[in-house]
C-alpha cells in the first residue's frame, strides 16, 4: 500500500484468504488445547516464505519455492484437524443435539425467549436482543425454564454430559438394499427439501423396541466429509509458488504430494442417528446397536 493506492487484494488475503491470519493460528491453537499433534506445521518456516504475487496491477500472499513443504504441512494439518477433531463423533453428535434443543424449544415447547431470539424481523430492537446472548447466557435461561421441556432435558444432558449415543453411522454408499434417489436424500437429510423424510425417519426409530423414546430425542444426520483434495484445491491450492528461476506455479500443480493424487476422490458423506440409550454393560451395548443397525437398514431399505 503506497499513498491512495490499497492493495485491496493483499489486505483481504491476511484476513479472510487461504492463508489468513486466522487459520494460521487457530491450527495451533486447537491442537495445543485439544491435546493433539494433528494441527503442528512449521508455522515460523511458513511465515519467513510469505511473498507477493503481482499480476495485472493486482497484489497477493504467495508462496517462495523454499515454503512449498511447510504449506504442505499446514494443508495437512487442517486436514487430519478436520477429520480427527473438528468431525469427531462427540463433536459431531453435541452440535445436533444443541441445534435440536433450540428447535424444539421453538417448535415444540414454545419458549417466547427462545422465538423473540432466533426469529429476524429486520428491528434494531432484535439486533439488540441478539447481541446482548452469548453462549453461556443461553444455556442459563434454558436450563431454567420452569415447565418440563425437551429443549430444557437435551440441554441438562448436555450440561451433565449424559450424551445421546451414535446408534447407527454408514457411508451411504455402504449401506445395503436402498434406492439410488434415497441416497441422494440421506446425504442431504438437514435440507428444507427433505425436512419431512426426516421427522418421518426420527418417529419411525424412535418406536424400535431397543429406544422406545420421543421422536425429539432421535436425531437423524448426514456428516459430509471432503476429501483432502477437495478441502484445498478451491484454497490453498491456488496459492502462487514463487520459484528462484522467476516461474510462478500454482500449489496443486507444484506440490508433489498432491499431485500425486487422484483427482477423481470423492466426498464421504455419512448417514449417521443418534439417540438416549440406557446404562448398560459394553457387551450388552454392542448387541443392542447390532439390532438397531439391522431395524434401521430394514427401514431406509423400504423407503420409495
Amino acid at each position: 500500500m503506497s499513498g491512495n493506492n490499497v492493495d485491496y487484494t493483499l489486505m483481504k488475503d491476511i484476513v479472510s484468504g487461504p492463508l489468513d491470519a486466522d487459520k494460521i493460528d487457530y491450527l495451533s491453537r486447537d491442537s495445543y488445547y485439544c491435546g493433539v499433534k494433528y494441527g503442528v506445521f512449521d508455522f515460523d518456516r511458513l511465515l519467513n516464505t510469505f511473498s507477493i504475487n503481482e499480476d495485472s496491477n493486482d497484489r497477493s500472499i504467495a508462496i517462495k519455492e523454499d515454503g512449498l513443504n511447510a504449506l504442505e504441512q499446514f494443508v495437512l494439518a487442517k486436514y487430519y484437524m478436520i477429520t480427527q477433531v473438528y468431525s469427531h463423533k462427540v463433536r459431531t453428535m453435541t452440535d445436533a443435539m444443541i441445534i435440536r434443543g433450540i428447535e424444539t424449544g421453538i417448535d415444540s415447547d414454545e419458549l417466547e425467549f427462545l422465538k423473540v431470539l432466533y426469529f429476524y424481523d429486520k428491528t434494531e430492537k432484535y439486533l439488540d436482543n441478539y447481541l446482548n446472548y452469548w453462549d453461556d447466557r443461553l444455556n442459563v435461561e434454558i436450563l431454567s425454564v420452569s415447565k418440563k421441556s425437551f429443549a430444557k432435558e437435551i440441554f441438562q444432558r448436555l450440561y451433565r454430559r449424559n450424551l445421546f449415543k451414535r446408534i447407527f453411522s454408514k457411508n451411504i454408499p455402504d449401506i445395503p438394499g436402498i434406492k439410488e434417489k434415497i441416497r441422494d436424500k440421506l446425504g442431504d437429510i438437514n435440507s428444507n427439501e427433505n425436512s419431512q423424510l426426516k421427522m418421518n425417519l426420527e418417529e419411525e426409530i424412535s418406536n424400535l423396541n431397543q429406544i422406545n423414546c420421543e421422536k425429539e430425542f432421535v436425531i437423524v444426520n448426514s456428516v459430509k466429509l471432503k476429501s483432502i483434495w477437495d478441502l484445498f484445491s478451491g484454497q490453498e491450492g491456488n496459492i502462487v509458488v514463487d520459484y528462484q528461476n522467476s516461474q510462478k506455479k500454482p500449489f496443486e500443480q507444484s506440490s508433489t504430494i498432491f499431485v500425486s493424487m487422484q483427482h477423481e476422490i470423492t466426498q464421504n458423506i455419512k448417514f449417521e442417528v443418534y439417540a438416549p440409550l440406557k446404562e448398560m454393560t459394553i457387551r450388552d451395548k454392542y448387541k443392542i446397536i447390532s439390532e438397531i443397525e439391522k431395524s434401521i437398514i430394514d427401514l431406509l431399505s423400504g423407503l420409495e
